[in-house]
């Protein structure tokens, strides 16, 4: 028989057992940080070819113009019926460049001028783009290909600088940047071709300005844009992203006693613009271009 105290000491001990706290669930590590992303790989402008050398320039261009092009005198004169009816053009090779598969790719200026040759464009005429394409064929050189008009730019008769790019593996193109001056202050544009079945134009930016010509007399701030192109390694919808970068300086000038210019910087700032090949051109995606018009 079980006596009453030996009875609740049972059931003061059922009870203890039935409070015991029930075991804690394990507490989760930390979640682990995700690792940073890898910085974008970039790649610089191509290494770009030399300059014409006069072989090279007398090659191309009895190639291109044959009997048209004086040796002598190292000019070709030809009017093209679209340029303002029949223009008279000086032509003078500005690049050339041998593509991978062999196609040596000759830009060549068109400056407005008259028969003579001797005619000098005023300063807002534009220089005409023509480009030919020449193939080496038992030793000679053989035009293969003339696109003459394909674009008018600059000032004075020049279109500008050419600098060789590839937008893609396997997708050769150039920009053209032609730069426009007014009292001394001046602005740069930079136009994109691909170099495919066809000559595309796929867009542009302004790349570099300055009121440097005219804020010194005026007392007013002065400013510079400048910048440098890189290109995304990895095309993304068919062709490279291009990355610019931008430096603008701002300033006042006064004369020195020297009576040279001595700059006072205000200020310096740096932007990063990305532009995005949108299927039919180049478009601003992210960032900011500074530059400014004149």
């Amino acid at each position: 028989m079980i006596s009453v105290k030996s009875a609740g000491l049972m059931v003061l001990m059922v009870g203890l057992g039935a409070c015991k706290p029930a075991p804690q669930p394990a507490v989760p590590p930390p979640p682990t940080a995700a690792a940073p992303a890898a910085p974008e790989v970039t790649l610089p402008l191509p290494p770009q070819p030399a300059d014409l050398s006069e072989a090279q320039q007398k090659a191309y261009m009895t190639a291109i113009f044959e009997d048209r092009y004086n040796a002598t005198e190292g000019k070709t004169i030809i009017h093209i019926g679209e340029v303002d009816d029949g223009q008279f053009l000086l032509m003078t090779p500005v690049s050339a460049n041998q593509l991978d598969d062999g196609r040596i790719i000759v830009i060549v200026n068109g400056m407005p001028t008259d028969e003579t040759g001797e005619g000098t464009p005023a300063h807002p005429e534009e220089g005409v783009m023509n480009i030919y394409t020449l193939r080496r064929a038992g030793g000679m050189l053989k035009v293969v290909e003339r696109r003459q008009n394909v674009a008018t730019s600059g000032n004075f008769g020049n279109i500008g600088d050419v600098s060789w790019i590839m937008l893609a593996p396997n997708r050769p193109g150039f920009l053209l940047t032609s730069t426009y001056t007014g009292f001394g202050d001046w602005i740069s544009n930079t136009t994109i071709f691909e170099l495919g079945q066809e000559v595309r134009e796929l867009g542009g930016f302004f790349n570099s300005s300055s009121n440097s010509g005219t804020c010194g007399s005026t007392g007013n701030e002065c400013w510079d844009v400048d910048s440098t192109i890189r290109f995304a390694k990895e095309p993304s919808n068919g062709l490279r992203d291009l990355l610019v970068s931008f430096t603008e300086k701002h300033y006042t000038q006064s004369e020195g006693n020297d009576g040279v210019q001595v700059d006072k910087v205000l200020g310096n700032a740096s932007y990063l613009a990305r532009y995005h090949f949108d299927g039919k051109k180049y478009q601003l995606v992210s960032g900011n271009n500074p530059t400014r018009g004149l």
